[in-house]
């Protein structure tokens, strides 16, 4: 990673999961990824804090190589003090190791570089600000647009006057329950474990056994119901015209999304549903453009 001779157009990006690290290096003027700088790691959540900065601080170094990058922006689920690199993150199953630290300084000094090269931001945010400012998206999906993260927890964001911010939803009490936890791998793995007595990882095994497994599809059925009902809150909270769908669960939109739709549009028929073009890459845009405070605008 080169720091002395900085290309200002040149961020490195990094979008933290709960079970893997993605990097690249952002061409914030071209609005593209350099070829060969995107890195995928998988991370081990529940590892020491000296584990888990090194397997960050390894991913970035692969995605930067000798490219002279200005910025790195970080795209963190939180709870989490973004001005201060601080981690919050505790009794949510991953990084709790990190609690109270100083991710910014054990970060800069595992690279040995500066801490004002760090830039943290809300991965939720970063997934919505990336979508929109990468993906080239038609101009009425920036007024009034909302956001919806979908995987190992829930993401919500919001748009407004060119400035993307998270909604923190996840702790939303719904049903008997929280958002989160309906809206998440668990509800999944929790409802399939309790109809069949059967355990699965995640939903990426549901999915595949939807086309022959009645259970299977009928969770993704039950789920649509669900997903339907948050959507018809926020959308009244926020008076959104747009949603954007994201993360892995959204990648199995066809059990689930025309449901969706057709429930949400006997409430709000304008409304528009869309199924993000970048994937998990929007966050690293979305860190990008945050490092530099780069506001969201309309091609």
């Amino acid at each position: 990673m080169t720091t002395k001779q900085k290309a200002n157009h040149l961020i490195a990006a990094a979008d933290i999961g709960g079970t893997h690290i993605t990097a690249a290096v952002i061409d914030i003027v071209d609005r593209s990824i350099i070829p060969g700088s995107l890195v995928r790691l998988s991370v081990d959540a529940s590892d020491n804090a000296e584990n888990v900065i090194s397997r960050w601080s390894l991913a970035l170094k692969q995605a930067s190589g000798d490219l002279p990058v200005s910025k790195i922006g970080i795209a963190m689920p939180g709870p989490f003090d973004y001005a201060n690199g601080i981690s919050y993150m505790i009794n949510q199953g991953k990084y709790e190791s990190l609690y109270g630290l100083n991710v910014k300084q054990l970060l800069a000094d595992h690279l040995t570089i500066e801490e004002d090269l760090f830039s943290f931001s809300n991965d939720a945010a970063c997934f919505l600000s990336g979508e929109l400012f990468a993906a080239n998206m038609d101009s009425n999906v920036f007024d009034k647009s909302i956001s919806i993260t979908l995987g190992t927890g829930l993401g919500t964001a919001l748009y407004k006057n060119g400035v993307a911010a998270s909604a923190d939803l996840w702790s939303l009490p719904f049903k008997d329950n929280i958002a989160e936890y309906y809206l998440s791998s668990k509800w999944f793995v929790d409802q399939y474990l309790q109809r069949t007595g059967s355990h699965h990882q995640g939903v990426k095994d549901l999915v595949q056994m939807a086309n022959s497994n009645k259970v299977a599809a009928h969770l993704f059925q039950i789920f649509s119901y669900n997903l339907a009902d948050f959507l018809i809150q926020f959308i009244k909270r926020e008076e959104a015209e747009t949603i954007i769908l994201g993360g892995n669960i959204s990648k199995a939109y066809k059990l689930f999304l025309p449901g969706v739709k057709r429930f949400v549009a006997d409430v709000f028929p304008h409304v528009q549903i869309k199924v993000s073009r970048l994937g998990e890459v929007a966050c690293l845009y979305g860190a990008a453009a945050e490092a530099i405070a780069l506001k969201v605008e309309a091609q």
